[in-house]
């Protein structure tokens, strides 16, 4: 508002003085030709200052109708949850075998999303039993708990998908997360990219596939 004031202030002066000494002269006053030039100087300067001014109040208000729109770009190229067994269904459309309840490699794609989880490479979320609320998993979850993997390969909804601790036998859920999601935006990509290190590791460690 102020601005807009001393705008609108210097504008006016910068062109009423003029006006003041146009009138002067119209009545027969001797205005000395220095005055007038000092006049007409500053009247051209209050001119421009009130130009300037008005422009940056222009610019502000350009700002400030580009910032909703600029927001929602910013939503929309945040996280974008996606349900495991979607994941799932996709990591299937790429090779992977992901159904039954002892298939390796299922378990193989899932302990590389444990150590993506770990490292911060995707964002996971999940519901707490005791508060049911949907929330970002914290990567320290992932040093003590893992996916059941039985409840991923075998589940029809993705509410079932569910994390536990093995460290824990007769408390595996406790402090687990259910309904698992996975961050769209980078899920994906980490199925080329990070995802075959994983594969065929259990096999390595000894253990034969069903």
């Amino acid at each position: 508002m102020a601005e807009g004031a001393n705008a609108a202030a210097s504008g006016a002066l910068g062109i009423g003085l003029p006006t003041l000494m146009w009138t002067l002269d119209r009545l027969g006053a001797d205005i000395p030709k220095p005055i007038v030039q000092v006049i007409l100087g500053v009247s051209v300067l209050l001119i421009v200052v009130s130009l300037f001014l008005w422009g940056h109040l222009f610019i502000k208000w350009l700002r400030r109708k580009r910032g909703p729109r600029n927001e929602g770009s910013v939503a929309a190229s945040g996280p974008q949850p996606m349900p495991m067994l979607d994941f799932m269904r996709l990591a299937q459309q790429r090779g992977w075998r992901v159904t039954g309840q002892h298939n390796l490699e299922a378990v193989d794609l899932m302990d590389g999303l444990r150590q993506a989880g770990s490292d911060g490479a995707i964002r996971f979320w999940g519901r707490r039993k005791e508060d049911r609320v949907v929330s970002e998993i914290p990567r320290d979850h992932w040093r003590e708990y893992e996916f059941d993997w039985t409840s991923v390969t075998s589940a029809t909804q993705n509410v079932a998908t569910r994390t536990y601790t093995l460290r824990r036998p007769d408390a595996r859920y406790e402090g687990g997360y259910a309904d698992i999601h996975l961050d769209r935006a980078t899920a994906p990509n980490w199925l080329e990219t990070g995802a075959p290190i994983f594969r065929g590791q259990r096999d390595q460690r000894g253990t034969s596939r069903p």
